[in-house]
């Protein structure tokens, strides 16, 4: 009778190990799921902006800059290729201001950049965002 309460306490004991075990596979893999679908719709917002980027990236340098769209067009913002290469240009003397830069990436929604970004920084978001280089 000792051996078997023995055996049945050995049992209960696998048995409730095994059953964290799943719980914690469980949350693992619900885990790793998410990270994975979270990667998955930034790859498809990539993609979706592909064409957008191609065609800014094979523009004269005069023509107007397209833009996602929805987004709306707002005062500040490049309106030509030639605009954005201005936000680009550390030697343009009439440069297009940090404000300006900041306005056109929160109409394009794009994330702000950790820290204190300089406004090289923020121009070259800006640029790799439309596909202007």
């Amino acid at each position: 009778a000792l051996l078997m309460t023995a055996q049945d306490t050995v049992i209960a004991n696998t048995n409730a190990a095994i059953a964290m075990a799943q719980v914690d596979i469980q949350m693992y893999i619900k885990h790793e799921l998410s990270a994975f679908e979270a990667r998955v719709s930034a790859f498809e917002k990539c993609l979706e902006r592909l064409p957008l980027q191609l065609c800014n990236a094979t523009m004269p340098f005069n023509s107007p800059l397209q833009y996602p769209a929805g987004v709306q067009i707002v005062q500040g913002m490049p309106i030509h290729t030639q605009d954005i290469f201005n936000l680009l240009a550390s030697h343009v003397r009439q440069m297009i201001p940090e404000s300006d830069c900041i306005i056109t990436a929160e109409a394009l929604g794009l994330s702000a950049l950790p820290g204190k970004p300089t406004v090289a920084q923020r121009r070259a978001q800006i640029g790799d965002f439309l596909g202007v280089m």
